[in-house]
């Protein structure tokens, strides 16, 4: 009856995918939260008459989620690293562009990898922003944001059941792009 109630009638897959990725549930929460604009980004403060500063501590410009997770130089040189290791086309730039680019197309096995190095990546960024508003720790190179990608994706392996093989395949291809840095 319960489901009944609640069901309006159109499931959206894609919310469906962030469900089934083998991360924390927090990082779940925290991937739907981004793709529905809705993490506290001073952009989604402001909407709530937050008087402080609007800025990206990491750079000075507006801080959106998309900034955050894609656009900030610090997300940019991230998403480098995760290019150049496993060979994709392009580095994603927006929440739009990633969908585009990594969703659209593909098995549903494809798309839970790329959910997977989504969620490391962004609550890695998400974690490193907090870090320094609220502890005012700073990073000292964007390369401690992928060396936080890749240590939570380490751990993310165990995780999985089906799919651990070419998850295990995608950090070591990370470790090795991570040497040559």
């Amino acid at each position: 009856m319960y489901r009944f109630i609640t069901f309006a009638g159109v499931y959206d897959t894609r919310m469906m995918e962030i469900w089934n990725t083998k991360v924390r549930l927090k990082v779940q929460i925290f991937l739907w939260m981004a793709w529905h604009d809705r993490i506290q980004t001073t952009n989604q403060l402001k909407r709530r008459n937050w008087d402080k500063d609007e800025v990206c501590k990491f750079c000075g410009v507006e801080e959106t989620v998309n900034h955050l997770l894609f656009q900030c130089p610090i997300a940019r040189v991230t998403w480098c690293w995760v290019r150049d290791s496993l060979g994709w086309p392009g580095a994603p730039t927006s929440i739009t562009n990633f969908q585009d680019l990594f969703l659209m197309h593909g098995d549903g096995d494809r798309k839970a990898l790329m959910w997977w190095v989504m969620a490391a990546v962004g609550w890695a960024l998400w974690k490193s922003r907090n870090d320094l508003v609220f502890s005012n720790i700073v990073i000292k190179s964007p390369k401690q944001v992928a060396y936080k990608s890749f240590g939570l994706m380490k751990q993310w392996i165990k995780l999985a059941k089906k799919d651990g093989a070419m998850k295990e395949a995608w950090v070591e291809k990370l470790t090795e792009e991570m040497a040559r840095w």
